[in-house]
């Protein structure tokens, strides 16, 4: 397991299988990466969809 399983774990990607105990034996750095991972994707998603609506209001 690796910080690519916790990103694919909080992005809703339930078939990673990712149980407690796996987290347990990741090191924490791996588990951190996965999580900033997750938010700065997160971030950029977030970026994007606030672009494509400032064209959709000028746009109109």
């Amino acid at each position: 397991m690796n910080r690519w399983h916790v990103y694919d774990y909080l992005k809703g990607n339930r078939r990673s299988n990712l149980k407690a105990k796996d987290i347990e034996n990741i090191s924490a750095d791996e588990v951190k990466e996965g999580v900033i991972e997750f938010v700065l994707q997160n971030e950029r998603n977030s970026k994007s969809n606030d672009l494509v609506k400032n064209i959709a209001n000028w746009e109109s």
